[in-house]
Formats: structure tokens, sequence, C-alpha cells
């Protein structure tokens, strides 16, 4: 896992130990960021209607996969733009993760594939690893979601009685046989990002 989760001998910071000073400030400034982009997010910012529309019925599987990874990538730079390209190394590493075929490991180490796909990822977000982590991991995790509501939306009856804590929690994933571990229930998608830093 380490070895998948890694690139030119440099672990990503999410998979240090939790002591680690490198992991804690990377830690400390994404969840800055986060709680600056939360704010705003509040207010319905049109870069996410096209996410909007895809929950309301409009657009393939394969247009949303590369509007959550790039939403994502502009977290971490502004100008970022998903691709087909990104997408794929994205999911091949994610498979990797996962996967406990040891001849596609071997294949996939020994042809350079794992090692190019990560490195497509972190040439597009500067080289910030957690910037990689999260185009791997945290975009399978919104994709999930993101069809949970578009299913959720298209039922007019539950769309009307559901709860937004209990949409909140039919609508969020977690990957437990990579890196993540899975967390208590949400309690709503108004609890501020400090209160949640400070209980993890």
């Amino acid at each position: 896992m380490l070895r998948i989760f890694s690139l030119n001998g440099k672990i990503f910071q999410p998979m240090l130990p939790r002591t680690n000073p490198s992991r804690a400030a990377a830690q400390d400034k994404l969840w800055s960021k986060l709680n600056v982009k939360a704010d705003e997010v509040k207010h319905g910012p049109a870069e996410l209607e096209p996410l909007a529309e895809w929950v309301r019925g409009i657009g393939t599987a394969e247009k949303l996969d590369l509007l959550v990874q790039q939403s994502i990538g502009r977290l971490f730079v502004e100008t970022f733009t998903a691709t087909e390209e990104s997408v794929a190394a994205a999911r091949m590493v994610l498979k990797a993760a996962s996967s406990s075929n040891v001849l596609r490991m071997l294949w996939w180490r020994i042809s350079g594939r794992l090692e190019r796909a990560k490195t497509l990822l972190a040439s597009m977000v500067n080289g910030d690893l957690t910037g990689v982590i999260a185009m791997i991991t945290a975009r399978q995790l919104i994709v999930d979601g993101l069809h949970k509501m578009r299913q959720l939306a298209a039922d007019p009856a539950l769309r009307s009685s559901i709860t937004t804590d209990a949409a909140v929690d039919e609508c969020l994933f977690t990957v437990t046989n990579v890196v993540a571990r899975r967390r208590p229930p949400a309690r709503s998608a108004a609890v501020p990002l400090e209160e949640a830093h400070s209980s993890s």
C-alpha cells in the first residue's frame, strides 16, 4: 500500500503516521483551505452548477468523472482541467490499491504504468501529493455520492419526504478497502469543518 501511495520515494502525506510533522502541517493547510471553500459553497457558486445539472439527470457517468476530478483539482490549482487520461490514471491507482491480483500488480510495476499514472496526476497539481491522493480516492467517494443524489432526486416522493440529515447519510461513502476507515454517520451537511477537524 505504501508503495502504491508514494511517488519518487516520497510517501503521500495522508499515508504517513499521525504523529509525523509533515502530515500534520499538510492536513492543517488543507483544512484551512477547505473551510474557506465551505463558506463559498453555501452560496451555490456557479462552478458547481454542472454537478447540480448532473444530479438533475443531465449528462453521462463519464462526464461526471471529469467534472468531479476537475472540482477536486481546482482546490489545488485554480486552472486545473481534468482529462480522460487523468481520470483513467486515478482509476488505475485506485484499482491497484484495492486489487489482490498479484500478477496484474507485478505487470503494472514492471511496465511502469502505475508510476506514469501517479506522475501524470502529480504534474497536474504542481507535485502536491495530497492533491494526487484526493484525485484518486476522494474522486470516487464524491462520484458515488452524486450517483446516489441523482437516484434520490429522480424520485419525487422520496425527494419531498427525506430530511437533510438522512440525505447526507445516504450520499456519503468511504473506500473501506483502501486508505479510509468508516467514520461515524454525518450529522448534517452544515457541520463546520473546524468542528469535524477538532473531533477527528
